[in-house]
C-alpha cells in the first residue's frame, strides 16, 4: 500500500510540474508577443517613406467646400490699422526697414524664471498680448521700433498699458504710441534716425489707389463686409 501511494504521489507531482511548465511557457510567450509585434511593425515601417522626408505639402482650399460654419476668413488688419499701415510703409522704405504686424508679445520677450510655476505665471501675462507694428531690419529681423496704434476706443493709462510699457522698457525695446498719422515721420525719425529729421513732409501714400480703395478691394475679395470704423483724425 505504501508503494502504491508513493507512485500515485509521484505521478501527481509529475503532472503538476507539467501543468506548471505549460503555464510558464504560455505566460512567457504572452509577454514576448507585444515585443514581436512591435519589431514586425517597426521593420514594416522602415520600408515606407516617412512623412517627414517630404519636402513640402500643399493644402489648397476648395471653393465648393467653403461654408459659413464656426470660422471665416478675415482681413489681417482693421480699417484703422490698414490706413495707418499705408502711411507707415513709405517711411519704413525710406529708412530701409520692413514692417511686421500683429506680433505676439510672447515672441518678443520670454520669462527668465527657472521655476516652472513662476515661468508659466509670467508667460500667461504676455501670451495673449500683441503689438500692432514693428520696424525691423530686412536681413536680421532685428526689431528697431515697436509701434502701438491707440484708436478712439483706447483708454490711456490703464493697467495693461503700464504693464506692457514696463516689460518692453526692461527688455530693451523702444515703444512708440500714436493716435494719428500726423507727424508720424518726424516721430519715427527722432527715435531711429535723429540725424535724418527733416522739415515735415507729406505722409500721403504714393500708390495710385487710396488706402480706402485697397481696403475695400481686400474685403470684397474676402467676401466679408467692411468693419464700421472711422479713420484716425489728424
Amino acid at each position: 500500500m505504501g508503494k502504491k501511494r508513493t507512485k500515485r504521489t509521484k505521478k501527481f507531482f509529475d503532472l503538476l510540474a507539467s501543468i506548471i511548465a505549460i503555464l510558464c511557457t504560455i505566460i512567457i510567450e504572452t509577454i514576448k508577443l507585444p515585443f514581436r509585434i512591435y519589431k514586425k511593425v517597426k521593420k514594416h515601417n522602415r520600408k515606407k517613406p516617412r512623412a517627414s522626408y517630404q519636402k513640402a505639402k500643399l493644402f489648397r482650399s476648395d471653393p465648393e467646400q467653403i461654408d459659413n460654419g464656426t470660422y471665416r476668413k478675415r482681413c489681417l488688419l482693421t480699417k484703422n490699422e490698414f490706413y495707418f499701415y499705408h502711411h507707415l510703409k513709405p517711411i519704413a522704405e525710406e529708412l530701409g526697414f520692413i514692417i511686421l504686424t500683429k506680433i505676439r508679445m510672447a515672441d518678443l520677450v520670454e520669462p527668465t524664471a527657472s521655476n516652472n510655476r513662476e515661468y508659466y505665471s509670467a508667460f500667461g501675462k504676455v501670451k495673449a498680448k500683441h503689438v500692432d507694428f514693428a520696424l525691423v531690419h530686412p536681413q536680421t529681423l532685428y526689431v528697431e521700433l515697436l509701434i502701438e496704434l491707440d484708436d478712439s476706443s483706447h483708454k490711456p493709462g490703464n493697467e495693461r498699458d503700464a504693464f506692457v510699457e514696463q516689460v518692453y522698457r526692461s527688455t530693451g525695446y523702444t515703444l512708440l504710441r500714436v493716435t494719428t498719422v500726423q507727424n508720424l515721420r518726424e516721430y519715427i525719425l527722432s527715435v531711429v534716425a535723429p540725424n535724418k529729421v527733416k522739415p515735415k513732409e507729406s505722409t500721403e501714400p504714393k500708390p495710385q489707389e487710396s488706402s480706402e480703395e485697397i481696403y475695400q478691394s481686400i474685403m470684397k475679395h474676402l467676401e466679408a463686409p467692411a468693419t464700421e470704423e472711422t479713420y484716425p483724425t489728424g
